[in-house]
C-alpha cells in the first residue's frame, strides 16, 4: 500500500544554508558531493551544544521530532559510558516507504519506545514522531528511501498525508506507541482525526503530544483536555519573531490563543515551551510568554496571553517534566525531586522582563555535579 497523494504543507520547508564559493571550497564541497556528517563530527556537535546550553542554565532537554536513529545511537552510546551532562528526553523519527513498511517499523523495531520507552532519568527513548502534512520535497525522499544519501537530515525526510497520519497513528496507538506530531496552525484539521482514533483507541493516559502550536481555537484545546494530551510551545518564535508577518491582525480574544500558553494552564492540558535552539537560551522563551511583544512594531500580540514570570518559570521547569514522565521527580526545588538547578545572578522576578536574557547564569548543576560555572 503506497502512501497517498497530498498538497504541500506551506509553512513546513527544507531547510537551506547558502554558500559561496570560497565557502563551498573550505568545506570541502563540490558537484560530486553528498552532505553527510561523520558519527565523530555528531558526538563532537553534541558535546559543544549540551555545554552551549548549560551555560544558560538548561539542565534537561526534550525533543520530540529530528531525532535519526543513528542521531539516538550517539546519545546512547554517551549514555552508556556516563558521558552525558544533559538530561534527555527523545521521541523516535522513523521513515518509511509506505503504510506496510511503517507497521513492521512500528511492530517489529519499535518495542523499546512503546509505553514509557527505554532508559532513565537521564536518558529516555520513549514515543514515535508522525508528520501530518509535510514538503513535497521531503515526500519525494521518502517515497525513494534516500536515508543512506541524506543520513542525518531526518526532519525534513517524513510528510504524510492526511489520510496516511491517521492510519499511522492508529498503527501507533495498536503498538502503545505515543505519538508525538508538529500542528502549527492546524489544529482544527488534527482534531476530528484524534476524535475518531480516541474511539477505538482512548487516548487517556497515553500522553500523546502536539508541537509547535500557533493559532488555535478554544474549543480545540478542551478537546485535547479530553484526550489527555500534552502541548509543547515555541513562543519566542511565533510571538516575538514572526508575529509582525502573520497575527498583528487579529483581535485580542483570537491573538490570546496564539501559542496559547495561559488557555492551556486554565484548561489544565499539560504544556511546556521550549527554544526550539533558535536562540538556545531559555529566558528567551520566558520573556516571549510574559510579554508577547513581536519584535517590529513592539506590539502585544494578545494582552489576555501574557503570564507573569513565575508562571512562565513554571511552564519552563515542572511543565516541561511532563513530557518525559519526570513531573514527580524534576522541575521543582524540594526533597525527593532530581538536584538539577540554575544559580542566578539575580532573581528573574525582580528583573525586567525586557533583560531577563542578561541575567547572569552562574552555575549549573545536574544531579548534584556541577557542569557549568566555577564554584
Amino acid at each position: 500500500m503506497q502512501l497517498a497523494p497530498f498538497r504541500p504543507w506551506p509553512l513546513v520547508t527544507p531547510l537551506h544554508t547558502a554558500l559561496n564559493s570560497l565557502g563551498l571550497q573550505r568545506n570541502g564541497i563540490d558537484r560530486h558531493t553528498v552532505p553527510r556528517f561523520t558519527r565523530d563530527q555528531r558526538k563532537q556537535a553534541i558535546r559543544r551544544a549540551i555545554q552551549a546550553y548549560h551555560a544558560m542554565g538548561t539542565t534537561s532537554v526534550f525533543e520530540g521530532h529530528s531525532c535519526a536513529p543513528e542521531l539516538i545511537s550517539i546519545y546512547r552510546e554517551m549514555w552508556e559510558r556516563d558521558e552525558l551532562s544533559m538530561r534527555m528526553g527523545l521521541v523516535v523519527s522513523p521513515v518509511w516507504r509506505d503504510l506496510d513498511e511503517a507497521r513492521r517499523i512500528m511492530r517489529d523495531w519499535l518495542p523499546h519506545a512503546s509505553g514509557n520507552g527505554f532508559g532513565d532519568a537521564m536518558l529516555r527513548i520513549a514515543g514515535v514522531f508522525i508528520a501530518y502534512g509535510g514538503d513535497v520535497a521531503a515526500a519525494a525522499m521518502q517515497q525513494h528511501n534516500h536515508a543512506d544519501d541524506l543520513g542525518f537530515w531526518n526532519n525534513v525526510r517524513q510528510a504524510n498525508a492526511p489520510s496516511d497520519f491517521e492510519e499511522l497513528c492508529l498503527i501507533a496507538a495498536r503498538n502503545n506507541l505515543r505519538v508525538h506530531t508538529i500542528a502549527i496552525h492546524q489544529l482544527d484539521e488534527l482534531v476530528p482525526v484524534f476524535d475518531r482514533i480516541d474511539r477505538q483507541f482512548p487516548l487517556a493516559g497515553r500522553r500523546w503530544t502536539l508541537e509547535h502550536m500557533s493559532v488555535t481555537r478554544l474549543a480545540d484545546l478542551a478537546r485535547l483536555r479530553d484526550f489527555g494530551m500534552g502541548v509543547t510551545l515555541i513562543p519566542d518564535f511565533h510571538l516575538w519573531k514572526v508575529g509582525h508577518q502573520r497575527f498583528l491582525d487579529l483581535d485580542d480574544e483570537a491573538a490570546s490563543l496564539v501559542a496559547p500558553v495561559r488557555a492551556l494552564r486554565e484548561l489544565g492540558v499539560p504544556v511546556g515551551a521550549g527554544t526550539d535552539a533558535s536562540p538556545y537560551d531559555s529566558m528567551a522563551t520566558v520573556r516571549a510568554m510574559v510579554l508577547r511583544r513581536e519584535r517590529i512594531s513592539g506590539k502585544t500580540i494578545g494582552e489576555g496571553g501574557r503570564l507573569s514570570v513565575p508562571e512562565a518559570l513554571q511552564v519552563m521547569t515542572a511543565g516541561g517534566a511532563w513530557f518525559t514522565g519526570d513531573e514527580h521527580q524534576k522541575g521543582r526545588l524540594r526533597p525527593g525531586y532530581l538536584a538539577d538547578c540554575v544559580v542566578l545572578g539575580q532573581g528573574p522576578t525582580r528583573t525586567d522582563p525586557e533583560r531577563l536574557e542578561s541575567l547572569e547564569r552562574l552555575a549549573t548543576i545536574v544531579g548534584g555535579r556541577l557542569v557549568h560555572g566555577d564554584w
